[in-house]
């Protein structure tokens, strides 16, 4: 079958004006082929000339090219030759190889032969053009189901289900009322024809169910029928059918399947959830500035906050739990749906509920937070005291490898560094490209950074240099809140025992997660693999262990982790 973006762009053209190039002057307009022959020329399956020869028979090199180049397909080197007959070397060996390859033409048997030269008859152009259109037809036809009264042609002939289908269809038409024309050879105007009648069918509905039925059956998905009849039943029977919106129908089963896959990181995403979930990556908010983390039992809790957002100057603190938003429950949500919620037009205000306990006692807050937009620098740099240059690392977005770089170099060029805190706490992950990106500059060329392995890939990850920090005493912060990127980083470089590790254990979230977009903005995220530390520690459910504990007290103004982490480079420098 052809591609369906073969389809829609052949549709495309279809819709256009046809411009009469007026090239070939045995082609009048009054002809039955004219309009046909100038769509093919005009797709590039003609090439323009004095004469058509419109009434000649149509050779089977000739046909299969107007076929494929009106497709789309420009010949290719190196192609596998199918037949016995062709060297290669023949104009029209691209488009019979072609052929072969998609199932066109039969090429069982131990020497099959093309036979470029030979005519094509009528019968036989309608099995081919079915094929290429995709268009199955039975082996055989009941004498029952025969509608057609042809003398050439019975129900039990070979190519009986192929006639009757192009006839029924309107893509070849009879000779007359008693003749098919079944063995009469096919002419180069019907040729075109035939190939522009079943152009125009593959824009009908008609056709699109058929490819749809098709792909169903392809697919293999079990119970398939049933969602497709519960979907037209609920929007058409339904009492009140009228307040259904069919892509909710959809999207929800979706989500469903995802749900039932019972891993937490695998979702699907709504268009709006996934331009919230992207905007996450770039930077880009519109909500209330606060940072949240959704641990195994599914709880939500608030880990931190944007400096000068609205979260920060609201009531909320770390490690409230949400349980509403808006004043609808949010349990057995996913963060992103969650996330989604939150998130809105800057000026709107979203009410957050909470559960916080204090002393033992556990108490419900609703507060209202008017939201706003504004960008987060995922990466900030500072020198500190005693020049210990100091990372603050809030996610691994999609330019932060990049950002990350651009930064290093302007410092060291500014600064004479004596030591570097990377600081990764709270930091839920990101992009594995962007981890690979930031630890080239801890590890020397050609060290292995980490592993990806899953059911369909094993990749090795290796250092591109220039390790350019790989000789300052090194501290890496991390905490509860650190996840996946995080991890990856922090582990590699204790592996190696280019840093050591500060902080609390990290959450342990080892698996990697690939993302599929699709045409209406929607996303899939599914999780397709788990990473492995250089020394082939899988950590999923474990966490990185800090080589140093410690752990910041929220009560205070000050960062006692972040300080233990000064001190700890100030004695590594001793």
């Amino acid at each position: 079958m052809k591609k369906t973006i073969s389809i829609l762009v052949l549709g495309a053209l279809l819709l256009m004006p046809i411009q009469a190039l007026a090239s070939f002057e045995d082609v009048p307009e009054e002809s039955e082929y004219y309009d046909a022959i100038y769509y093919l020329e005009n797709t590039g399956a003609i090439v323009s000339g004095t004469n058509f020869n419109p009434e000649e028979s149509v050779t089977k090199a000739a046909f299969f090219k107007m076929l494929l180049a009106n497709s789309g397909f420009q010949p290719e080197e190196d192609q596998i030759n199918y037949f016995g007959d062709l060297t290669g070397d023949e104009w029209y060996a691209p488009y019979a190889n072609k052929a072969a390859e998609l199932g066109l033409i039969d090429t069982s048997g131990e020497h099959p032969e093309f036979n470029g030269g030979n005519s094509l008859t009528k019968a036989e152009a309608a099995k081919f053009i079915l094929r290429w259109g995709g268009i199955a037809s039975a082996l055989y036809i009941d004498e029952e189901e025969w509608n057609l009264d042809y003398n050439d042609i019975s129900p039990t002939h070979i190519y009986a289900p192929y006639v009757k289908k192009v006839v029924d269809l309107g893509i070849i038409a009879p000779e007359n009322t008693k003749y098919f024309g079944t063995y009469k050879k096919l002419s180069r105007g019907q040729a075109a024809l035939a190939i522009y009648n079943m152009e125009a069918y593959t824009l009908t509905d008609a056709y699109m169910e058929i490819v749809a039925s098709q792909i169903r059956d392809d697919l293999d998905v079990p119970l398939i029928l049933i969602l497709e009849d519960v979907y037209n039943r609920l929007t058409s029977e339904y009492y009140s059918s009228e307040d259904i919106y069919g892509e909710d129908l959809i999207y929800e089963a979706i989500k469903g399947m995802t749900e039932a896959a019972g891993d937490q990181y695998t979702v699907f995403m709504d268009p709006t959830e996934s331009e919230s979930f992207y905007n996450n990556l770039s930077g880009e908010m519109k909500g209330i500035g606060a940072y949240v983390h959704q641990n195994d039992a599914g709880t939500i809790l608030i880990t931190g906050f944007v400096d000068d957002s609205p979260a920060a100057s609201s009531n909320l603190q770390v490690n409230d739990i949400i349980v509403k938003v808006n004043g609808a429950e949010i349990e057995g949500m996913d963060l992103e749906t969650v996330i989604g919620l939150i998130k809105g037009e800057d000026g709107t205000d979203v009410d957050i509920t909470i559960s916080r306990t204090e002393n033992g006692k556990t108490r419900y807050s609703t507060y209202t937070i008017t939201r706003a937009d504004f960008v987060i620098p995922y990466i900030t740099t500072e020198v500190l005291e005693d020049n210990i240059l100091y990372y603050n690392l809030l996610s691994f977005g999609e330019n932060t490898g990049d950002e990350f770089a651009e930064l290093t170099k302007e410092v060291l060029e500014s600064s004479d560094i004596s030591g570097i805190i990377l600081d990764l706490r709270n930091n839920g992950g990101g992009y594995v490209n962007t981890t690979a990106q930031i630890l080239d500059h801890f590890l020397p060329h050609g060290s292995i950074e980490f592993m990806i392995s899953g059911t369909n890939i094993n990749t090795m990850y290796i250092s591109n240099g220039p390790g350019e920090l790989m000789d300052y005493p090194t501290v890496i912060l991390i905490n509860g809140y650190s996840a996946s990127a995080s991890e990856i980083t922090a582990s590699s470089l204790q592996a190696y025992g280019y840093a050591t590790i500060m902080g609390t254990q990290s959450f342990g979230k080892g698996s990697a997660q690939d993302i599929y977009n699709y045409y209406d903005g929607s996303s899939l995220k599914i999780t397709t693999s788990h990473w492995q530390t250089p020394t082939w520690k899988d950590l999923n459910g474990i966490g990185v262990t800090p080589d140093i504990m410690t752990e910041d007290d929220p009560t205070t103004e000050e960062d006692e982790a972040l300080e233990d982490a000064i001190n700890e480079i100030m004695t590594m420098m001793d």
